[in-house]
């Protein structure tokens, strides 16, 4: 049944759903004509008309199944796996977009906090408020000497750039995936880093502004973790 409910996610599928349950019944058509199981066969007092009528039922239902024999071999297979290989590269893609947020996360913690860490969003945002991120506070971080603010805003666009790769598996992605990758983009936390990126005049160590950019950073962090892309 889980298979069939897949099958008729789409309009091709339900297609292929059809298909199936057709190839179903003629298998069992097969079974209760050889084995001549009355209960279930054509019957009438004409017995000739009856044989002929079974012996056509038969005939038809060979037919269809070495043509959906023929369509799951040549379509529905080599779809399948087309879709499971473009799955892993969207899958490895969107780890990578985990990956990205929590760095940008836990770049302001020491490494040595990692393993004990236990992330709250009042906890994380304190800590955030109270770290510096002016362009004049450097840090190494992962072996690479940057200001958090620009290792948080290089890691949105990569980000961002990783989004538009997936986008161009739209043709494979769900709607419901789509609209997420696309809430990524416009998400408060983007949209804060695009702020304080495009006007380089603005403090970027004010209370306010590093209160407002942890809070969208931890509420994007945890919408992303634990989400999945389908496949149409």
């Amino acid at each position: 049944m889980s298979y069939l409910k897949k099958q008729f996610s789409t309009i091709n599928g339900a297609i292929n759903g059809i298909l199936t349950i057709i190839a179903i019944a003629c298998f069992i058509i097969i079974f209760v004509v050889d084995l001549q199981i009355t209960l279930f066969l054509f019957k009438t007092d004409n017995k000739d008309l009856a044989d002929g009528i079974n012996d056509i039922l038969l005939n038809l239902s060979f037919s269809y199944i070495t043509g959906y024999t023929v369509y799951y071999l040549t379509v529905m297979l080599p779809h399948s796996y087309k879709q499971k290989k473009i799955k892993e590269v969207i899958d490895d893609k969107l780890s990578t977009i985990k990956d990205k947020l929590t760095n940008s996360v836990l770049c302001i913690y020491d490494v040595e906090e990692w393993e004990e860490l236990e992330l709250s969003k009042e906890a994380f945002v304190e800590k955030f408020k109270s770290t510096m991120i002016a362009p004049y506070f450097e840090r190494d971080f992962l072996g690479l000497k940057s200001t958090i603010f620009d290792y948080i805003n290089k890691e949105r666009k990569d980000i961002n750039d990783i989004i538009s790769e997936l986008i161009e598996y739209r043709d494979y992605l769900s709607f419901n995936s789509l609209v997420f990758l696309e809430s990524i983009r416009s998400s408060d936390y983007f949209k804060n880093l695009r702020v304080l990126e495009n006007y380089s005049n603005l403090p970027k160590d004010l209370v306010e502004n590093k209160q407002r950019l942890g809070e969208s950073l931890y509420k994007l962090y945890e919408k992303v973790k634990d989400e999945e892309l389908s496949l149409d």
